[in-house]
Order: structure tokens, then sequence, then C-alpha cells
């Protein structure tokens, strides 16, 4: 059966992005025309949905496609039983009568919005007995968790979701995030239930929130909505935020001469700090020089995830405490990881002597390239 995930339309003020620019309206000017960076992450999470998708509308289960290619990704036990879940879950909610409608195309030109709005649900069921619209959405990542309760993107779906059943009386919207991959103490599958009266009153501040980022000097709110901004990366006030809040500042005078990255001390630990969901995050890691570039090695998690989406900061320094003294040097730049499309780059750095001290496999790695680099003596 075709599916349509793979080829959803987008708006820059669609559902899917609500928290980020209700919260930064400045967001949607930096962003535009800058597409979100390619991740694996990002790559199963369609897989997981297409397959959703196929199996709600094929009435089959999810098992039975393990191996399949879908994406370019290969169908697992993993993603087949946290799709379950989801499917589970919707299933469970049908009863005789009602309405299930998948990938639901929602609008809200009724709302006469400042541009278009819209969305695609993942999974909507109408029950005319009760007149309450059910709204499901799969959240397949297990980097952040996804609330239930006041989640503006499900709220869009369901406001959507009216509007696309107008002929049909709705007193209540009931709001299911299905997420399998991150641990809550709610339990993967979380709900909130609102009357149709408070969604309405909701969406005059979603359409308020719109009209903001129509300002040509609509304000850049960084926050943990900045994690997945395309323009996290050019964010002067991301940038500001992160740099203040990672570099130490000591009462100290500079050093000598302006440090350069062929002159960075010969430690073997620096300190990587990178924005994790708006907050600075901070690492110690082993590291090696690959001309003016810092390399280190990762495992999934953090610095892979949140680092090659914008700006770090990586510091390195020295203290004797007996002396009172001692020094520190901070390089901040893009980090962008070494992958087999770069060949010649990966081969380079596969042979600098670099062991992370962390147990554990570091098949990850990572360049620094810096653009500003301080230093800082203490006497």
């Amino acid at each position: 059966m075709a599916s349509s995930f793979g080829s959803r339309p987008h708006t820059a003020l669609g559902a899917s992005a609500a928290h980020r620019w209700m919260r930064c309206p400045g967001s949607i000017r930096f962003a535009a025309g800058i597409e979100a960076p390619a991740s694996a992450y990002a790559e199963k999470g369609v897989a997981a949905h297409l397959l959703a998708e196929i199996c709600l509308n094929g009435g089959v289960d999810a098992l039975p496609l393990v191996g399949r290619e879908l994406n370019d990704q290969i169908v697992d036990a993993e993603m087949a039983d946290g799709v379950q879940l989801y499917m589970d879950a919707v299933r469970a909610e049908m009863r005789a009568g009602d309405l299930l409608l998948v990938e639901q195309h929602v609008s809200l030109d009724g709302l006469h919005p400042p541009a278009e709005m819209f969305g695609t649900a993942d999974a909507v069921i109408y029950k005319p007995g009760l007149r309450q619209l059910v709204v499901f959405d799969l959240k397949y990542g297990a980097g952040v968790v996804v609330e239930a309760v006041g989640n503006p993107q499900a709220r869009y779906y369901g406001l959507g979701a009216c509007m696309a059943l107008a002929d049909r009386p709705v007193s209540e919207v009931e709001i299911v995030i299905v997420q399998p991959r991150a641990p809550h103490p709610a339990g993967p599958i979380r709900r909130e239930t609102i009357s149709a009266f408070e969604l309405v009153e909701w969406s005059a501040d979603l359409l308020e929130a719109a009209e903001r980022t129509l300002a040509p000097n609509a304000a850049l709110v960084p926050g943990a909505w900045c994690r997945f901004c395309s323009a996290a990366g050019i964010c002067p006030a991301l940038r500001e935020q992160a740099l203040a809040t990672a570099q130490v500042e000591f009462a100290a005078t500079p050093l000598p001469s302006p440090p350069t990255p062929a002159s960075l001390p010969a430690e073997e630990i620096g300190r990587l700090a990178v924005v994790d969901g708006g907050s600075p995050a901070v690492f110690p890691v082993n590291y090696a020089m690959d001309g003016d570039a810092v390399v280190f090695r990762t495992a999934e998690g953090t610095k892979l995830q949140s680092g090659p989406r914008g700006r770090v900061v990586f510091e390195i320094d020295h203290f004797d405490r007996e002396t009172r003294s001692g020094w520190s040097v901070v390089v901040g730049g893009r980090l962008e990881e070494v992958t087999p499309y770069d060949a010649e780059t990966l081969e380079r750095v596969s042979g600098l002597p670099l062991a992370p001290w962390a147990r554990g496999d570091k098949p990850h790695w990572m360049r620094i390239v810096p653009d500003r680099i301080s230093g800082r003596r203490i006497t």
C-alpha cells in the first residue's frame, strides 16, 4: 500500500514546529531557506511512521514486516515493537461506529491565520456517541521526552481535526502521546483531555504567536526548543547564551600572545561544551590535533546528537595548586562528524594518537573547526 508520510507537505508555521516558533518568533525568519541537517535518528523516525501508516491502513501487525526496507532503513525488532505499541493504543480506542483517520491533513484556514498553517496528524479517531476526538501522535525518538499536557503540536492537530470534521459535533479532545523508546514515570503512553471550548480559547494564543513571527524584529528566544531548529548554528541569541554560560571567566590577564591552533598546549583532556535542549552541557574528552582542528571520539549520545547542530566551545586548562597559577585556552567553532563520505579526512584522523580513557566503543570521529581562540593566564 502506498504511504504518504515521506511526502508530507511542510509550512514554516506548521504543527511540528509550534513548540519552537510559539516561544521564539524570530526563529521563523532565521530558519527560512535552511534545511535541517539529515540524521540517522530522523530517518529512523520517518521509517517508523511509514511502518505505522502501512500497518494501520492495511490492518496488519508490525512484526511480520521486520526486515523490510522503508525510507532506506531496515525495520528491526525494536522498531516493530515500538510501532506495535502505538497501533495497539489506536486500535484499543476503536469502537463500532467510530471513524479512524490515518495521516490526516489538517488546516487552520478557517481561522484566517496570518500565513499558511497546516499539518498532518498521525491518527485521529472520532467517536460520535461521545462527541469526542482522540488525537494520536507517535514519537519514535528517544532523546527528548515529549509531554502530553499542554503539547502545542498535538493541540494544533486537534484544532485542525475539529475543523476538518466541522459537520460533526465535538465536545472534548483527548491527546495521546505514544513514545515507546523514552523512559517516563507515566509510561510510554500519556494523555491529556481538554474541552472543545478550552481548545478554541487556546487557538487565540496560537494565532497571536503566529502573528509575532511576521514582525521584522521578531525576538530570538533561546531555550529547550532550539534543539531541532535548523537555524541553531547561526542564531546569535543562542550563541551568546551558550558562550555566556559555558565560558568560565577568570580574574586573570590575557596570554602574552594570542594562541593559535598550532600553539594549543599538549594536554590529553579538554572540556567540550555543547547546547543540549537550550542549555549548555559540558563533557571531558580526550583529544588530539588535526592541523587546526580539535579531534575527539564519541559514542551515541548528546555530543553526537546536539553538537553538530550548532556552535561549540572547547576548553583546555592546567593549574598548579601550590603556586596558585595556571592557564586556560578556549576554542570556539563548528563541530562536525567525520564520516566515510570524507574518506581522506577519516583516514587521516583515524591515525591520530587518540585513545579515550572512558570505557566503551567510541566509533564516531568528531572535529572542531575553530574560528575563535582566546586564552588567559593566572599568575
